[in-house]
């Protein structure tokens, strides 16, 4: 894998921002982030729906911001890329 993915501290930290006793089922295999990854839905409306369906009131920078760590660089794939 080129990249990370860090579900966990993501689910963490959107669910500091829920409503929800547990946001995971919705944010790692929800129909709504699923639609997103697959170009259905426009950056606004991501946040707009995801923000209903976890009661949020997060902000889109701040939900940018948290979604964005969702990545990091897979630091053992570095060389054989270069």
């Amino acid at each position: 894998m080129l990249v990370n993915l860090d579900w966990e501290t993501l689910c963490a930290r959107l669910q500091q921002h829920s409503g929800l006793d547990d946001v995971r089922a919705e944010i790692v295999n929800g129909p709504i982030v699923m639609s997103a990854m697959l170009g259905y839905l426009k950056p606004g409306a991501y946040h707009q729906a995801l923000r209903e369906k976890l009661a949020s009131r997060i902000s889109y920078k701040e939900f940018v911001d948290i979604w964005n760590g969702l990545l990091s660089a897979n630091e053992d794939m570095t060389a054989l890329v270069e």
